[in-house]
């Protein structure tokens, strides 16, 4: 006796198993939503950043600086062309990232060598 399963039955066997599958989703799912989310805080910059950004501002005053939390964009009138950041777990140097320089310092640099890498940097990019 053969049996053959007509188009009914196909139609409740696969709703049956995408059911089963959409339990099994919603039940590993991530209950993120109901968990509340906590208030964006603002992040302050790291105090070698804020030391940098001085030492711009005394060495380089014809550059418009912007201070995030641990980089600082260099502006040359609308166009940001240098980001100086410091992060000793990133390979000290310079590469370039779209139009602007990446310049990266491990520890706070003198302020000599702080002018000849920001006026080489904006020269190279």
């Amino acid at each position: 006796m053969t049996m053959t399963l007509s188009g009914g039955w196909w139609l409740i066997i696969v709703l049956v198993v995408a059911g089963v599958l959409f339990a099994v989703a919603l039940s590993r799912r991530d209950n993120s939503q109901s968990k509340q989310r906590p208030t964006k805080t603002t992040v302050q910059p790291t105090a070698d950043i804020v030391k940098l950004n001085q030492m711009i501002g005394q060495h380089l005053p014809q550059m418009n600086t912007t201070l995030k939390h641990n980089r600082i964009l260099v502006q040359v009138g609308h166009h940001k062309r240098l980001m100086l950041t410091m992060d000793k777990k990133l390979q000290a140097g310079s590469r370039q990232l779209g139009e602007a320089m990446v310049v990266n310092f491990h520890k706070l640099p003198s302020a000599e060598v702080l002018k000849q890498t920001v006026q080489a940097s904006l020269k190279s990019s």
